[in-house]
């Protein structure tokens, strides 16, 4: 699930950032630029779907184990607590500061400028609009991705193990 929820963050960011530049934009700049990228509302959506994320890994947790009924509750408020805890760590409160930090050290005032007029467009508003669908679609495939690769990662430790476990072979 971290990795998860670290490959949403990452392409989140990704999208709310670009390439450096030399003059630092004013605060006023950015909060503009994320009101006409809807930032906040990006991330309230993020926020949205990583409930059935953290439901989901729950699921799974219990269809891999035998769980009897009270094993099945605390595995269940494992699930509440993480995304309670989750939700809070990514709260636009919590976060804005840190994209904040992120955009004065990535974009020059020109930039952020442009940014911002190209997201009053309406080509920019349809790239706002249709992100949220963009990043759930991106999101199933680094979860199959992450599947895929998770269990290949698993064949080569047993491999690996089974290499270790070999003797040594004898020089005579």
């Amino acid at each position: 699930m971290p990795k998860l929820l670290k490959t949403c963050l990452i392409a989140l960011t990704l999208l709310l950032c670009g390439a450096a530049g030399a003059a630092e934009p004013s605060d006023e700049s950015i909060r503009a630029l994320f009101v006409s990228a809807n930032s906040k509302a990006l991330l309230e959506g993020l926020q949205e779907k990583i409930n059935p994320m953290i439901q989901q890994q729950m699921r799974q947790v219990s269809a891999d184990r035998k769980l009897n009924p009270r094993q099945k509750l605390v595995v269940d408020k494992m699930g509440e607590r993480m995304t309670q805890y989750l939700q809070s760590e990514i709260s636009w409160e919590h976060m804005e500061p840190i994209y904040m930090r992120l955009y004065k050290k990535t974009f020059t005032q020109e930039e952020v400028d442009g940014i911002t007029r190209f997201y009053s467009t309406p080509e920019g508003q349809a790239l706002i609009k249709k992100m949220p669908a963009l990043m759930t679609n991106l999101m199933g495939e680094m979860q199959a991705l992450m599947s895929s690769m998770q269990s290949r990662f698993e064949q080569i430790t047993r491999e690996t193990a089974a290499e270790l476990a070999k003797p040594e072979p004898s020089n005579l």
